[in-house]
C-alpha cells in the first residue's frame, strides 16, 4: 500500500513495499520508487497515472516492479483518490497486487489451449486422409451388380458410417477454424 500527495508525489510506502524491494524508510520514496518500476513500462505507466491524477480520477495498471534480488515481478496497482468532505482531493492512496503467478498460470493455460488447437486440426486432417479409399471402395461396391442382399446391407452400413465419420471430421475441422 502506499499513499501520496494530491500532485502524486509518494509520501508513504507500507513495511511490505520496503522489504520486497529493499528500499528503507529513510530513502526519499517520493524518488526511489520510480527506480523500481520497470524501464520498459515506467515511462506508459507514469504517463497513464499523471492523466488519471491530474482528472483526479481512479488509476488502475499493471506493474513490473524489480525486488531486492533483481527479479522483476508483476503487480495489479490501483490508485484513487482521498476527498474532503467538501469533494476537494485532499491524497492519493494506492495499492499493489502481486500476480505474477496468476500471470504465468494464465500464459500456460493459454500455450496448453494452443496445444489442444492444434493437435485438433492434425487430427481431424489426419483422419480425413483414410477416408477417400474407403469411400472410394464403397462406390465400386455400389457398382457390382450380382451383389447379393447381405452384401448391400453391409454395403449400406459402411456408407451410412463413413458419412457419419466425415460429418465428425468436419466438427472437428470447423473447431480449429474458429479457434
Amino acid at each position: 500500500a502506499w499513499m501520496a500527495d494530491q500532485d502524486g508525489t509518494i509520501r508513504w510506502l507500507n513495511r511490505r513495499w520496503y522489504d520486497y524491494t529493499g528500499i528503507t524508510p529513510s530513502q526519499r520514496a517520493s524518488e526511489d520508487w520510480l527506480s523500481c518500476q520497470h524501464p520498459e513500462h515506467v515511462t506508459d505507466v507514469m504517463s497513464k497515472m499523471r492523466q488519471r491524477m491530474d482528472a483526479g480520477e481512479p488509476w488502475e495498471d499493471t506493474v513490473g516492479i524489480r525486488g531486492r534480488d533483481g527479479r522483476y515481478r508483476w503487480f495489479l496497482s490501483h490508485a484513487f483518490a482521498l476527498r474532503d468532505r467538501k469533494g476537494a482531493l485532499v491524497s492519493w492512496f494506492g495499492t499493489h497486487t502481486d500476480i505474477t503467478d496468476q500471470l504465468k498460470v494464465q500464459e500456460a493455460l493459454k500455450e496448453a489451449d494452443q496445444r489442444k488447437d492444434d493437435f485438433i486440426a492434425i487430427l481431424a486432417h489426419e483422419l480425413r486422409n483414410p477416408l477417400a479409399p474407403v469411400c472410394t471402395a464403397v462406390e465400386i461396391l455400389r457398382r457390382v451388380r450380382d451383389e447379393e442382399p447381405r452384401q448391400q446391407r453391409a454395403r449400406e452400413v459402411i456408407d451410412r458410417q463413413i458419412g457419419h465419420m466425415a460429418r465428425l471430421i468436419e466438427d472437428l475441422l470447423d473447431i480449429s477454424r474458429i479457434a
